[in-house]
């Protein structure tokens, strides 16, 4: 168990890096596809259940703008769970 950095380190809105929050010009992170044993949070992160078999797990999200909510992108990141 424990809980990944943020998925969204890699992301941009309008050529600069993505904030997750609900303020203007933040996105929000919305899960599409997550693997049994992961959490999605809303913070960008991922928690991995105690006990989730060693693994890669590819987590499908959403980000959109706040201000413009239909202004979203989707994206998979890989989610490498290592053996304890």
């Amino acid at each position: 168990g424990g809980t990944t950095t943020a998925l969204t380190a890699n992301d941009t809105l309008n050529g600069s890096p993505v904030v997750v929050g609900t303020a203007p010009g933040n996105v929000t992170v919305t899960g599409v596809s997550v693997p049994t044993g992961l959490t999605l949070n809303a913070d960008g992160t991922v928690t991995v259940a105690a006990n989730t078999p060693a693994g890669t797990y590819p987590v499908e999200y959403s980000i959109c703008e706040v201000n413009n909510p239909t202004n979203c992108d989707t994206v998979i990141s890989n989610v490498v769970v290592s053996t304890p």
